[in-house]
């Protein structure tokens, strides 16, 4: 990509999760969102790495908090014992890429041409959801509110989802016929039992 197409790439991503990183902050939005595929195309990417492991852990503890606040908020009379499965199930990284998928975020994630579908896959993608609200965080001018804010964006139709029967259904769907997908490849049985 040339610079000019790197600048609209980071200002959609802005525009995306509705926060504004600071000019000292641009350097950890760019370690957040460049996969390691990048390490051989971009002078200095892999340097990036153990930066962008340290955002997705800081970012772990905040989407965390936030997940559970949501959950709170949105069952105020449910005793805390029934909040762990919901909270437990949104935490997975199956559930953060769905959630990068769901609002366009996962179309920032920067991959090298070979490593774009591995980029994409659950925990590369869950991973990545962390390191951008890390990176929040993590900017001069971001802190916890802001990244609350932008943690509390990309997943709270996560957690209304989590409680619609139909989506749940629809989800179930689209895990049984990925299971049955990597089933087909591999010569194997289908998820219904059928071979």
């Amino acid at each position: 990509m040339k610079d000019k197409d790197w600048s609209a790439h980071w200002d959609g991503l802005e525009a995306l999760i509705n926060y504004r990183f600071s000019a000292a902050g641009r350097r950890a939005m760019k370690a957040a969102c460049l996969h390691g595929s990048m390490s051989q195309e971009i002078p200095g990417a892999a340097d990036l790495r153990v930066p962008r492991r340290r955002l997705a852990w800081i970012g772990d503890r905040v989407v965390g908090l936030v997940l559970a606040d949501l959950l709170a908020l949105r069952s105020p009379d449910e005793d805390v014992g029934s909040l762990n499965a919901p909270f437990d199930q949104l935490k997975k990284r199956t559930s953060l890429a769905r959630a990068a998928r769901r609002t366009g975020l996962s179309d920032f994630i920067v991959a090298s041409a070979n490593g774009l579908a591995q980029a994409q896959q659950d925990n590369p993608l869950g991973e990545f959801l962390e390191a951008v609200v890390g990176a929040v965080y993590r900017d001069p001018d971001g802190g916890f509110d802001a990244a609350r804010q932008v943690a509390k964006g990309l997943l709270a139709a996560s957690v209304e989802s989590y409680f619609d029967p139909e989506e749940r259904a629809r989800e179930r769907e689209d895990l049984e016929r990925q299971l049955d997908a990597l089933l087909a490849a591999a010569g194997g049985a289908s998820s219904a039992g059928e071979p």
